[in-house]
């Protein structure tokens, strides 16, 4: 039976184990407050707590983590394996880590592998080899759970006791509000710094800088915030497996690389796994085992870090740092900065590539449309009939590259002459092609000299009209019936010599005509819009005009027209300035300066034609 010493023995021990626990949570906690004394960032923090665990205890291995549960991501802010220290970037939340989670407390496994085997056969470590056993105690803030701290054996099973798992949860609970208050300190920092880059970055779209502007502006930015020489910004295009140094600067000197060039090495383990990959030592070498290029001129470095630009989840560009002086340049909060800052580049840098292929692609649309234009400014008469005693004039202002407006005058074979004011439905280019196909049909078909003799009571400019119309309108209506299209049409037959106006008006804004006393009548509609309806029915009428009459003739882009105050534009104000004797191409200038002097401010959205048509006074 032991005796009192044996007892007295392991009271002594059990005070000593104590008196160790106090000593290293009081370590701990003193050097946490240091750091906070002297204003240490979250990962120095960070790095004293987990190497003074690490002389605490008797552990292979050694992680402390944070959750990103909005993302599903295991941040690894501390990761130490056999002495060695490993930067692995986030990786997705395992299967035994959300178990983890959800139970929020204290786990001790034994026999990892075993567990592993049975809830999570894929299950590949991030870094390092599989540990056999592992503890590992959550880190609480606020009721919910931010952290862990996880030691691990590689070769032991059952290697922590009840012991150990007591001593790590005391610590963790002393641990937690002081890592938690770093990490939102520097959360805070990152983001000042980040929201810096990103009004920079958003301040160039605005003013619409060139891709070469943004990777410019990016990487001058890049270089300003992180401990490296070399910044270098490659976009990757998967089509052709290469990549461009859009951006590479080393010791403050622009490296030019033109040309692509295969990813290799560092950049292409990027590519193929979508992560980042930091290289804090022995950089020669490991560039040697993946392969790794050096442009000429330039310095291996000492320190490595890269990561994905990724658009819709892939990988669109390397953005990676450099330090050519010192190793373990870089920590786990750099690999984090410059993943955050990554997304967000990486859609702006794809607005802007995307942004200068639509200004290729416009500059090529404004070269297309400028050719339409010009052969829809051929449709219409170079020069209009002036017949003796009679003044004809038009003129079309465009709301857009191209016109569904149209206005013509010609002379018939029989002497006549053939008067035409349209509107196509809708605008743009279709309008346009609809347009050309109105007026070659009106001209071509009303041009056909069927009519030398009048014909069942019609005269021959009656039924040159009906006859011009109604094939027009049938045409349209069976062969193009799926666009919906169809135009409104004035269109007259002038008899200079008698003053005869003969005229159908399909649909149109009924015509003015305006004599020295101002407005006499307008020319009523005689049937529908052409190319709305088969076999739609029109009637012909005509009038005279006398001496000093004339006839005004409009589109609806006129009293369409508005203010900025939404009022519109009235026909009936232009009639003062056509009762007058001046030079209807002076009154149409006229008219339209008036216009524009009305909707100053506002927006043109539609075609304005007018044709004039006066009798001289004898």
């Amino acid at each position: 039976m032991p005796g009192k010493k044996d007892k007295d023995n392991n009271e002594v021990t059990q005070l000593r184990q104590a008196l160790r626990q106090r000593e290293a949570e009081l370590a701990i906690l003193n050097r946490v407050q240091m750091g906070f004394v002297s204003q240490l960032d979250f990962q120095a923090i960070v790095d004293m707590v987990g190497d003074k665990i690490r002389e605490v205890f008797d552990a292979q291995g050694l992680q402390i983590v944070t959750f990103d549960m909005r993302y599903n991501l295991i941040i690894r802010h501390y990761v130490l394996e056999k002495g060695q220290r490993l930067h692995v970037g986030p990786v997705p939340i395992s299967i035994l880590w959300q178990r983890f989670i959800e139970n929020g407390e204290t786990s001790n496994l034994g026999n990892l592998p075993e567990l592993l085997r049975r809830i999570d056969p894929g299950f590949q470590p991030p870094a390092g080899e599989l540990p056999v056993s592992s503890l590992t105690v959550p880190l609480w803030h606020e009721g919910k759970i931010h952290g862990a701290i996880n030691l691990f054996s590689i070769d032991q099973e059952n290697a922590f006791s009840q012991a150990d798992a007591r001593l790590l949860e005391t610590l963790s609970g002393a641990m937690s509000l002081a890592i938690e208050n770093a990490r939102l300190l520097d959360e805070t920092r990152q983001r000042s710094e980040e929201l810096q880059i990103l009004n920079s970055v958003q301040q160039g779209l605005a003013e619409r800088l060139k891709v070469q502007d943004i990777f410019d502006l990016v990487g001058d930015k890049i270089r300003d915030i992180f401990n490296a020489q070399v910044v270098m910004i490659s976009p990757y295009d998967p089509q052709t497996n290469t990549v461009e140094h859009r951006y590479a600067i080393e010791r403050g000197e622009r490296v030019y690389s033109p040309g692509s060039h295969p990813p290799g090495g560092f950049r292409a383990r990027i590519i193929q796994t979508g992560q980042p990959l930091l290289v804090n030592s022995n950089v020669a070498q490991q560039a040697a085992k993946f392969g790794q290029p050096t442009l000429p001129g330039t310095i291996t470095p000492k320190s490595w870090l890269g990561v994905p630009m990724l658009v819709n989840g892939k990988v669109t560009g390397i953005l990676s740092l450099q330090n050519v002086d010192q190793e373990n340049a870089f920590i786990e909060s750099d690999v984090r900065l410059l993943q955050t800052f990554a997304a967000s580049m990486s859609v702006a840098l794809e607005n802007a590539r995307l942004w200068e292929q639509e200004e290729l692609y416009r500059k090529a649309l404004e070269h297309e449309f400028e050719i339409g234009r010009n052969i829809q400014e051929s449709f219409l008469p170079e020069t209009l009939p002036q017949p003796p005693g009679w003044e004809l004039a038009a003129r079309l202002k465009m709301a857009r590259e191209v016109a569904g407006d149209f206005y013509d005058a010609f002379e018939l074979p029989d002497g006549k002459i053939g008067l035409v004011i349209a509107d196509v439905c809708d605008k743009g280019l279709g309008a346009a092609l609809f347009m050309t196909l109105f007026r070659s049909l009106l001209r071509a078909v009303s041009s056909i000299d069927f009519f030398e003799h009048e014909r069942a009571g019609e005269t021959a400019p009656a039924a040159r009209l009906k006859n011009a119309i109604s094939l027009t309108n049938d045409y349209i209506a069976e062969t193009h019936s799926k666009t919906g299209m169809f135009a409104t049409i004035f269109f007259g037959i002038l008899d200079a010599d008698t003053g005869v106006l003969t005229y159908i008006n399909g649909g149109h804004l009924p015509p003015m005509l305006i004599n020295h006393s101002g407005l006499v009548r307008t020319l009523a509609l005689t049937g529908p819009a052409v190319g709305a309806l088969l076999n739609a029915e029109y009637t012909v009428q005509e009038i005279r005009l006398e001496p000093g009459d004339l006839l005004f003739a409009y589109t609806d882009g006129l009293t369409d027209t508005t203010n900025p105050s939404g009022e519109y534009f009235s026909q009936h104000a232009v009639i003062p300035m056509l009762v007058g004797a001046q030079n209807l191409s002076t009154v149409l200038k006229m008219i339209r300066a008036q216009v524009e002097h009305f909707a100053e401010g506002a927006k043109q959205f539609d075609d304005i034609t007018m044709l004039a048509l006066r009798r001289k006074s004898q």
